[in-house]
């Protein structure tokens, strides 16, 4: 064995850390201490997509660092992990427009997570929109009736929990 190899044979033996997940920045814990006030509020607003019924917008705010992303993607995920258990049909999309500073970059991330494969550059905003919703109309096609929210999770100083509805009614 080399000396490449037994430094990395001592490193992947040594753990100074059991899960290095918890030092990054999307990182959120499955339990929020001291936050129960505002997952509570917010869960509250949220709810009603549980019954396919719109949610209303709700606007946080605060200081970098107080949890407001935390907090929000917590809340978004347990929404999802009870919706899927209902068979409701809720999906929350994260993107951090810090790191994906333009209008097409945020576009391109949501429509990636909805499973759409698009070019790094090269559609207008327009086009790629409409894409967007037509994924949005085919995963909802097959439904009699169906309202559809997506969360679009800004991050700016403030965070604002944005919401657009889109209803497909079949005739």
């Amino acid at each position: 064995m080399d000396e490449l190899d037994s430094i990395f044979e001592a490193a992947s033996r040594a753990r100074l850390l059991r899960n290095r997940e918890v030092l990054l920045p999307d990182y959120v814990p499955l339990e929020l201490p001291h936050r129960s006030e505002e997952i509570r509020r917010l869960a509250e607003v949220v709810a009603p997509a549980l019954r396919g019924e719109r949610p209303n917008n709700v606007f946080i705010y605060g200081l970098s660092g107080t949890g407001k992303t935390a907090v929000t993607k917590y809340v978004l995920r347990r929404l999802q992990e009870l919706a899927s258990q209902k068979g409701a049909m809720v999906q929350s999309i994260y993107v951090n427009v810090r790191q994906r500073e333009t209008p097409y970059k945020v576009l391109a991330d949501v429509a990636e997570q909805l499973g759409l494969r698009v070019p790094f550059t090269g559609l207008s905003i327009g086009e790629l929109f409409s894409r967007i919703v037509k994924r949005l109309l085919l995963t909802l096609g097959s439904r009699e009736s169906t309202s559809l929210t997506l969360f679009v999770i800004p991050m700016t100083e403030t965070l604002a929990l944005w919401r657009c509805s889109l209803t497909l009614v079949r005739s």
